[in-house]
């Protein structure tokens, strides 16, 4: 059986929640990847680990000189940490059908885990049937992978229709100039009984609020102020204070703002005014809106009559 030596490193490997690029390396003791770009090193030990996949997710032509196409089958490898990491689960891509044959050998020798496998749905099909796993959500298609999402991902969960259930999706606003995925829909089919569907679709609901810890913050709410006016961003919104963050509810986008993001504040009167600005100077692009993606604010600005400062 091959084995790799103390220490294997892969490279050219996607690591996770990431656009970038980088190191796989793997130990007896310990794997991890570092960003290429970065530096940024994520590690953990093999004691963490509760499950591992490797997932095959697309195909590869590389033509050769001699004419010949090779067709590599491209892999994701998928690992769960445990209870103590909270379930989180990182994915690193790019691996060859060799370094599967290989990590897979490493993983049973000195991890003592049994790897699975799966593959990435390519039937075309858009219906499936779902489960939440520890803290993910995955959503099967033809018994393939279809879906997977971390509940702790998620920003938001609404029902715009009797049939739909929306997603809101966390950005990270550490990375620029890369698509996010920030909002899925999922429909259920109306059922003989509308008032069945509706039911299954506040279930699923409550269940990823519950996920993901959003039904604890419900409870959270010390303030609510109504109809204020903000410049930036402009409009009237409902401002709601909880005790993690502010957040700005208005007529088409909803805003949030962490406390541990704030920088400054200042109470700038307008010359010759009755007026005055209440600014919230933050990190940057840290007002974060998940309908506009990356596209956050580095300041609110409030504008007040100065009698009610």
């Amino acid at each position: 059986m091959a084995t790799l030596t103390s220490v294997s490193s892969f490279g050219n490997i996607k690591g996770p929640d990431v656009p970038d690029f980088g190191a796989f390396k793997v130990s007896s003791e310990l794997f991890g990847w570092k960003n290429k770009r970065t530096g940024e090193v994520i590690q953990h030990r093999s004691t963490d680990v509760s499950t591992i996949t490797f997932v095959k997710t697309n195909s590869s032509r590389n033509s050769l000189k001699s004419g010949i196409i090779n067709i590599l089958d491209l892999y994701q490898l998928r690992i769960e940490l445990n209870e103590s990491k909270n379930y989180k689960v990182l994915r690193f891509d790019g691996f060859t059908e060799k370094n599967v044959h290989d990590l897979n050998n490493h993983f049973t020798e000195h991890y003592k885990l049994s790897c699975e496998k799966d593959e990435v749905a390519g039937s075309g099909w858009h219906w499936g049937t779902y489960e939440f796993e520890n803290a993910t959500f995955r959503l099967r298609i033809n018994n393939s992978s279809g879906i997977d999402i971390d509940t702790k991902s998620i920003a938001q969960a609404t029902i715009p229709s009797k049939t739909d259930l929306a997603i809101e999706l966390k950005t990270n606003s550490t990375v620029f100039n890369s698509d996010d995925l920030v909002e899925i829909r999922f429909c259920v089919p109306g059922k003989t009984d509308p008032e069945d569907a509706e039911i299954q679709l506040e279930d699923l609901k409550q269940t990823f609020l519950m996920k993901s810890g959003l039904d604890e913050m419900k409870s959270e709410k010390i303030a609510l102020l109504m109809d204020v006016p903000l410049i930036v961003p402009r409009g009237r919104y409902e401002i709601e204070f909880t005790k993690r963050s502010i957040k700005l509810h208005g007529k088409s986008y909803d805003y949030t703002l962490l406390y541990s993001n704030v920088i400054r504040m200042f109470l700038l009167p307008k010359p010759n005014s009755p007026h005055v600005n209440f600014i919230l100077a933050t990190q940057s692009h840290a007002l974060t809106c998940p309908c506009e993606g990356n596209f956050g604010e580095q300041l609110a600005v409030i504008g007040y009559d100065f009698e009610h400062v």
